[in-house]
């Protein structure tokens, strides 16, 4: 949040990460952030393990109804991990419009969720319902909001879902043990839109792509025929990666040998996380002030002060 006073002449900006917008008075500007809202997804088990489940929960998110019913229309819809504003990328954002949903819930008969059970849920051949857990940070408003809106709009559409809002403590701790289907969250990005950090091994925000499973493996140990034989339980980490083309890409991308256009393809065909919007910020300020053009790198950027005497 930032201020400028002089006199009657008042500016303000605020990123709006504390979802308030009681400061904001006459004119006003939405500016554009990197901030990144989007659902992360559990590769390494359960249904989200699927890419057509991933294609399909994509599919189905109503996005300009989140940002206007969650989001107070401060915020960018996308179907990339690329913002639509981002001029390098522009011609790589496909448009929530144009995804045909029914195409990718037709997918879903591939992997055994080929009818409906009485209330409208998709169910395998055994009758188990595709049903996917939520896990949302519920000190966030407006991200609980956005959870909300696409659990019910995914149960419309025949997948169950089970929220679960926790607080900052036991969501951290549901990331990183797994404990998700899928998890709404938001990351702040750099001005070149480096996702490495959501999709590469060495990425903080990773999680449900990269994990450890620890297994235990039992062995007997005999030393002799006059001794007695003792069973020892031995720990064995192993490190399985779930995603890899989108991965690679963005390694080849900073290394010279991929391009935008090929990470956004690799991004779309295998899905490792679910992109909703990016966040706007909000400037207001007094008639007196003339010109402003901010960004998320400079808010005062045009900034002129017209004093009248």
């Amino acid at each position: 949040m930032h201020n400028l006073e002089f006199g009657n002449i008042t500016y303000h900006y605020s990123d709006l990460s504390d979802c308030v917008l009681s400061q904001v008075r006459g004119n006003y500007k939405r500016v554009n952030t990197t901030n990144f809202v989007y659902l992360g997804a559990n590769m390494a088990s359960g249904a989200m393990s699927y890419g057509e489940v991933r294609q399909a929960v994509s599919a189905i998110i109503d996005r300009d109804r989140i940002i206007n019913e969650a989001y107070f229309q401060n915020g960018v819809a996308t179907t990339s991990i690329f913002s639509p504003e981002w001029k390098e990328a522009e011609n790589l954002v496909t448009s929530n419009s144009d995804i045909n949903k029914n195409v990718y819930l037709a997918q879903l008969e591939k992997i055994g969720y080929n009818k409906k059970d009485k209330k409208g849920y998709y169910v395998n051949s055994n009758g188990d319902r595709l049903t996917l857990k939520l896990v949302n940070y519920k000190g966030n408003e407006w991200r609980t909001r956005a959870a909300e809106l696409i659990a019910s709009q995914l149960k419309a559409e025949g997948i169950k879902v089970v929220t679960d809002n926790l607080d900052w403590n036991e969501y951290k701790s549901a990331l990183k043990n797994g404990q998700f289907d899928i998890y709404i969250a938001e990351v702040k990005l750099g001005n070149n839109m480096d996702i490495s950090e959501l999709v590469t091994k060495k990425g903080d925000a990773a999680y449900g792509i990269y994990y450890k499973k620890t297994s235990k493996k039992t062995k007997e140990d005999t030393s002799s025929s006059n001794t007695t034989s003792s069973n020892t339980t031995e720990k064995e980490e192993i490190e399985t990666v779930a995603a890899g083309s989108t991965a690679d890409a963005v390694k080849g991308l900073y290394k010279g040998s991929k391009t935008l256009a090929e990470v956004s393809a690799a991004f779309y065909g295998e899905m490792p996380i679910i992109p909703i919007c990016y966040r706007t910020g909000i400037s207001s300020f007094s008639g007196n002030i003339l010109g402003i053009k901010p960004s998320q790198s400079d808010i005062y950027s045009g900034l002129e002060i017209s004093i009248i005497s």
